[in-house]
């Protein structure tokens, strides 16, 4: 049986916490940017069932967000933020959350990796809860082990979700999934994404406008909220 990550994944998770607190309170300004019109029909494809969705699909709200799993301000984003949005509208059925690849090679070198290993889960297991919990696994984890190896560190994780390290290292290799991640990050870059998290709304059958950087908790209610009135 794989063992977890950590030794005692409950106090691994509260000290992630703490550590994605201050990080998002110290975060620089130009992190958290702007938000502006999207620029030009067709530079983002519209959500499809086939997709990572989680919460209702048939939302007035849809959020396709952009990511990369080896970014810390996405991994502050996601457990501090992301999760909270999907427990509170999500099972009021405002709000649907699609996440679609973004690793920055250049900047964050273990994001491609991860990211292939998250949709050799998604395809393997053919259970889309799997890819979710696997990407909180992830992401709650990045913060406390900056120094793991990079190999290791998704090897151990990927195992948690049933991937033997022959059937990891097939994906790996897979250029399926290569394409797919490789597509959709040029679609983040053509919608005028410069770093990650990217986000744009897909509200009542329409893109809307683009989100570029992190928010807070309240800050995205409000954006959100807007869309609900």
């Amino acid at each position: 049986m794989a063992r977890p990550f950590f030794k005692n994944r409950d106090k691994a998770i509260l000290f992630g916490a703490l550590i994605l607190a201050v990080a998002f309170f110290l975060m620089p300004e130009k992190i958290q940017n702007t938000t502006k019109a999207l620029p030009e029909e067709g530079a983002v494809s519209k959500p499809v069932p086939t997709e990572h969705w989680i919460g209702n699909p048939k939302a007035p709200v849809v959020i396709i967000q952009y990511s990369d799993t080896d970014c810390v301000y996405c991994a502050v984003f996601h457990t501090a933020v992301v999760k909270q949005l999907i427990a509170t509208y999500g099972r009021q059925g405002e709000l649907a959350w699609v996440y679609r690849h973004f690793p920055i090679a250049n900047v964050n070198p273990n994001g491609a990796r991860e990211a292939l290993a998250l949709e050799c889960v998604a395809d393997t297991s053919n259970d889309p809860s799997k890819f979710w919990s696997m990407l909180d696994a992830i992401f709650e984890a990045k913060p406390l082990s900056p120094q793991t190896d990079p190999v290791n560190f998704i090897k151990t994780i990927a195992g948690l979700y049933g991937l033997s390290e022959a059937q990891l290292s097939k994906c790996e290799n897979n250029n399926e999934f290569r394409t797919i991640i490789r597509n959709q990050s040029d679609e983040a870059i053509s919608a005028g994404a410069e770093g990650a998290p990217f986000m744009v709304v897909y509200a009542n059958g329409e893109f809307t406008e683009t989100i570029s950087g992190t928010r807070s908790l309240e800050q995205m209610q409000k954006i959100i909220d807007g869309y609900l009135k």
